[in-house]
């Protein structure tokens, strides 16, 4: 019964997710930060990623009891469950920053959550640069 369950809620929250990156390819970084840190979209970002690495993990651990006959089955199931336990903490992790503002997606040269066009970023090679007079990197 868990698994449909969080099947169900798979599919519906995998539907929303991929309707709102949709909906919201033309926008710009400052507009794509506000609509994560939206409290409804924030929620529902979690429940997503609690709801896939808990899929991910009962999905696995079928692959492991059919295909593992040794004494490796316990350390890999162990292994399986810890390694989603600790990706889904950081997706969620990383979820919360960005909902609460971290002080982390904020550029120091720049007003909060404004970010330069793609287009506009202009790269060197490092041996390109070397000889200049500070001594620097300029990228």
């Amino acid at each position: 019964m868990i698994i449909r369950s969080s099947a169900v809620a798979l599919v519906r929250l995998t539907l929303w997710f991929t309707a709102s990156i949709v909906r919201h390819t033309d926008v710009g970084y400052a507009a794509s930060l506000a609509w994560l840190r939206g409290p409804l979209t924030t929620i529902l970002m979690v429940l997503l990623l609690i709801a896939r690495f808990h899929d991910l993990a009962l999905g696995l651990q079928v692959v492991i009891e059919d295909y593992v006959q040794s004494a490796a089955k316990l350390p890999a199931l162990l292994a399986v469950r810890l390694r989603c336990f600790g990706l889904a903490v950081a997706g969620i992790v990383a979820t919360l920053r960005i909902a609460f503002g971290s002080q982390v997606l904020q550029r120091q040269d720049e007003g909060p959550t404004s970010a330069p066009p793609l287009h506009t970023v202009r790269y060197e090679h490092p041996t390109s640069v070397v000889g200049r007079k500070s001594g620097r990197m300029h990228v």
